[in-house]
């Protein structure tokens, strides 16, 4: 067990031979030890404060990196899907989300292979014209700015709501209460 410097100083003095260098050996072990600690806390006070960073900086690259999904349309028995990009080439970036539904898949490469002119015109009659990822994007973001706004507005007059408690007024013996109003 590690003791101040003046105990140490006063069992020195007093003891010899063996017992004073295996006492000399344990206190420069604990000794050793301590630093050891203190070393290795240190060390890892660093490495914590380094590690929290970078943690920061993930959740930043995250938050700049999070990807949105907008529902553009619905499909329903008979749909197309995918053939506007032989038509006109694409500017959004779609994805198809079957909820149960079956859906044929088809290669576009053979489609193109085994479809006459018939089947690409009634394919284009099919085909539907999606919003520009610009559109989406302000649309996306008028949202977010509409259910904000109207979280704030309930939260206010739910908050008021409960503000309002009877005020009270005393005349005498008799209490007058008057509700008020914001």
């Amino acid at each position: 067990m590690y003791t101040d410097g003046k105990m140490d100083d006063f069992w020195v003095k007093h003891m010899t031979g063996p017992e004073k260098d295996r006492f000399l050996m344990v206190k420069a072990n604990e000794e050793a030890d301590m630093t050891r600690k203190r070393r290795t806390a240190k060390r890892m006070n660093s490495v914590t404060r380094i590690y929290q960073a970078k943690l920061k900086q993930v959740a930043e690259l995250n938050q700049e990196m999070k990807t949105s999904y907008a529902k553009i349309a619905d499909l329903g028995a008979g749909a197309v899907f995918g053939l506007e990009t032989m038509l006109q080439k694409s500017t959004v970036n779609l994805s198809l989300l079957s909820e149960g539904a079956e859906c044929i898949l088809i290669s576009k490469k053979f489609f193109l292979q085994e479809a006459n002119s018939k089947v690409l015109r009634v394919v284009s009659d099919l085909v539907m014209s999606y919003p520009s990822a610009d559109y989406v994007k302000q649309q996306v973001e008028q949202q977010r700015q509409w259910q904000k706004y109207k979280k704030t507005v309930v939260h206010d007059i739910i908050q008021r709501n409960t503000d309002k408690s009877p005020s009270k007024t005393t005349t005498g013996n008799i209490k007058i209460y008057s509700k008020r109003w914001h």
